[in-house]
């Protein structure tokens, strides 16, 4: 926008633009509509002329921090909160039959590297699905553990040093994560196993904020962005 001083310069301007500096003034700066040239009374100006009625706004989408893709990714992070979750309840003197929790992450993040390294083989396909379905009982026996352990704290947290606030944020997280599942799993198997598209409506993006969307800007860099729209 010219400096109010050259008012010579907004002749040059055409009446969509004159229509815009005229709502930023009498909107954000109405101490300047005095100083409103002559040119905004034009007949030009007339047809165009905008009321507070009329909004004009731009969006933005502030990103949030998604792991891609977010098919078997999911499966990594459900496995990594579950079994943190155990880690920290055996810690603090509640067990149940298990083998070393930390054995799992590991198994998860070999299978993870292994279907990293799928794209580089022709037969990339057959392998990926083969490497998904081993994550999938993976997950399932997480899962199982996860339950078992939900339980015990449920009946027997008073044994712990917890106060009942931190046991309950131990539980819901559990709880977050086992409700999810089983949609994670499914969204995941449509795309590897079954090869089928899956509704943007339908996906989930992240286990942890449920508010994240796809959202479609036909940017050159990013025409598609995962947040929410500012």
């Amino acid at each position: 926008m010219p400096p109010m001083s050259d008012r010579g310069a907004l002749y040059f301007l055409s009446p969509q633009q004159r229509k815009v500096i005229h709502v930023n003034i009498i909107t954000f700066q109405p101490e300047l509509r005095p100083e409103l040239p002559d040119i905004f009374a034009s007949k030009d100006y007339r047809e165009f002329r905008t009321t507070l009625d009329e909004t004009f706004a731009d969006s933005t989408c502030v990103k949030a921090n998604l792991h891609f893709p977010v098919d078997w990714i999911l499966l990594r992070d459900a496995a990594q909160t579950l079994v943190g979750c155990i880690i920290q309840i055996r810690k603090h003197g509640l067990y149940h039959r298990i083998d070393p929790p930390e054995q799992f992450i590991r198994e998860m993040n070999k299978l993870c590297i292994e279907m990293t390294h799928t794209r580089k083989n022709k037969d990339g396909k057959k392998m990926r699905k083969k490497v998904f379905r081993r994550m999938k009982r993976l997950i399932k026996t997480i899962k199982g553990h996860a339950l078992n352990y939900h339980s015990v704290l449920e009946e027997r947290w008073r044994e712990t040093d917890w106060s009942e606030l931190e046991i309950q944020i131990v539980l819901d997280r559990i709880q977050l994560i086992l409700d999810q599942l089983p949609q994670a799993v499914h969204q995941a198997h449509e795309r590897i196993i079954g090869e089928r598209r899956v509704a943007n409506a339908d996906k989930i993006l992240s286990l942890y904020d449920p508010d994240i969307h796809v959202i479609v800007r036909g940017k050159a860099d990013a025409e598609t962005e995962f947040g929410n729209g500012l």
